[in-house]
């Protein structure tokens, strides 16, 4: 049975330096994403941070779950709700360093498959839950939400008579 030699699964495979796995991280992001250049610099300024933890428990080499031992040490005792707003980014920093360390990839947040069955929520749940996972609403409903709106909207109409059959105050 012939083992597949794709760069993707090497890079999964093999243990890494610090410096090597950051340069292949930004490069694929340079190649795959139109982030600006001031976040890759933000980005590095977060990873180091991991640096310095694995320089202070003298690893050498990092993985996925070097980047999770950080966060356990760095976060374990705060509810992630009760973190600011930096420190909410500072996390999905690392994340976006642990996603690219497990898969050899980073998929963008707009592409990300989103697995709630909006079968069984109202149109308010379904806006509430795409706005708490941070998008932007008007953009990003789907083919079925826009069926669920419809029949929504057509479910309304039925409800609510409309035209001259209403009683009005003259």
């Amino acid at each position: 049975m012939a083992i597949p030699s794709s760069s993707k699964i090497d890079l999964i495979m093999e243990k890494e330096t610090y410096d090597e796995v950051i340069t292949k991280v930004i490069d694929y992001l340079r190649e795959t994403s139109s982030r600006k250049e001031e976040t890759f610099r933000c980005y590095q300024t977060r990873w180091r941070k991991v640096k310095s933890y694995m320089n202070s428990q003298n690893i050498i080499d990092i993985d996925a779950s070097v980047c999770r031992d950080y966060l356990q040490y760095e976060f374990s005792n705060r509810d992630f709700k009760g973190l600011t707003q930096k420190e909410k980014e500072f996390i999905s920093s690392i994340n976006i360093l642990i996603e690219f360390l497990e898969t050899g990839a980073i998929q963008n947040k707009k592409e990300q498959i989103d697995l709630i069955d909006y079968g069984n929520l109202s149109i308010i749940d379904i806006l509430t839950h795409l706005r708490s996972k941070g998008f932007q609403t008007v953009y990003y409903i789907g083919y079925d939400q826009i069926r669920l709106l419809a029949a929504f909207f057509d479910a309304l109409l039925h409800i609510v008579p409309y035209g001259p059959s209403l009683p009005m105050d003259r």
